[in-house]
């Protein structure tokens, strides 16, 4: 996940555009992009803080306002902006002349490479991710960046999880908390500790992960952080749906709804109405089942959120399946299918495909 810095950019912003002609392609900064294709939030994000580029000549402000455009645009374009980013500080230090200088752009450096990381951890590419998590660590114990090597093991943490080794991910969290430690750093170390709590819950160790999940809650709860309290009391409910503790993990989902409606985010509202028609749908209960996938589908279909859409469909599918409503289970199941297909949601996908299979597989054909 790319850190959210709370930086000066706004604060230097005028509604003045600046002489650099935004009709010119290298304006951007970047090939192959253009602005249009972006959500009216994102085009206002890369708008201001180009405005600060263009208008300072201090190294570190310009630095901070593409770092600004990486780590809260919506749209994948951040990539592109980031490996600018990366050549733009190695150009940066290469020019600095002054010792002090010369540290504050390596750490920027060291930053923007564990971004690079995150890049080809989405990318499918592990050799390039451990690479540039590697060379952050080496770049960081060079000049002695306690922060920045634990940082480096926490991303080799991250790339090891997503890549399926948890054995060597848990072993990589480890590491990065012995530096966290005595560093105070609890935001990093909360962080570390929700994906050591989702190792553990992959490896079983159900008891060990909800405690880690608790230590996530108790710090969000602390800081406010109602978006990712009920993601952290999400994870902790679907420990408990898989482990047959309906009654618990209902309550959990109740609470999470409440905070989705308060913070007003309807995508997590629409998939928590489908988490809980899933079980209400593992009781048998199927009536009230329907009603709450109803419901999420409902909001997916209001704020045009078409992968909950999706989901919500084919949750709606499986009920019809099982009451052998074969007519409405294909329906259901076609029409989440076209969105999966539209939206390339291969995992989607895959989803429909074994679905169908089951019901023609029911009807014999």
């Amino acid at each position: 996940m790319k850190k959210i810095y709370a930086i000066f950019i706004f604060v230097l912003l005028a509604n003045t555009l600046l002489a650099q002609n935004k009709g010119d392609k290298s304006y951007y900064l970047v090939p192959d992009f253009d602005i249009n294709e972006l959500t009216k939030v994102d085009q206002q994000i890369i708008d201001s803080c180009l405005t600060v580029f263009y208008s300072s000549n201090v190294d570190t402000n310009q630095i901070n306002a593409l770092a600004y455009i990486i780590d809260n645009i919506m749209d994948n374009s951040w990539t592109k902006f980031q490996v600018y980013n990366y050549d733009f500080i190695k150009l940066k230090l290469e020019n600095a002349t002054d010792i002090k200088s010369k540290e504050t752009i390596a750490e920027y450096l060291i930053s923007a490479l564990g971004n690079l990381s995150l890049m080809e951890v989405g990318l499918g590419d592990m050799q390039k991710a451990v690479g540039y998590c590697n060379e952050g660590i080496r770049l960081s114990k060079q000049s002695g960046y306690d922060f920045g090597i634990a940082k480096g093991y926490s991303g080799l943490g991250y790339v090891y999880l997503q890549f399926g080794e948890l054995e060597k991910a848990l072993e990589f969290f480890d590491k990065s908390n012995l530096i966290f430690n005595p560093l105070n750093e609890e935001e990093e170390l909360v962080s570390n500790q929700f994906n050591i709590a989702q190792i553990n819950e992959s490896l079983g160790d159900t008891k060990n992960a909800i405690e880690s999940f608790k230590i996530c809650l108790a710090y969000y709860k602390k800081k406010n952080n109602k978006r990712v309290y009920a993601i952290c009391n999400n994870s902790i409910a679907l420990i408990h749906a898989h482990n047959g503790n309906f009654e618990e993990a209902l309550n959990i989902y109740s609470e999470t709804v409440t905070i989705y409606n308060e913070i007003g985010d309807r995508p997590s509202l629409s998939i928590a109405y489908a988490n809980i028609g899933d079980l209400y749908a593992a009781q048998k209960e199927f009536e009230t089942a329907l009603k709450k996938y109803e419901e999420g589908l409902s909001i997916a279909r209001k704020y045009k959120i078409r992968a909950s859409e999706a989901h919500c469909l084919n949750s709606i599918g499986n009920i019809y399946l099982q009451q052998s409503e074969f007519d409405k289970a294909l329906s259901n199941y076609n029409e989440s299918l076209e969105i999966e297909l539209d939206i390339q949601n291969n995992v989607g996908v895959a989803r429909c495909y074994q679905n169908l299979g089951k019901l023609f597989e029911q009807l014999g054909e």
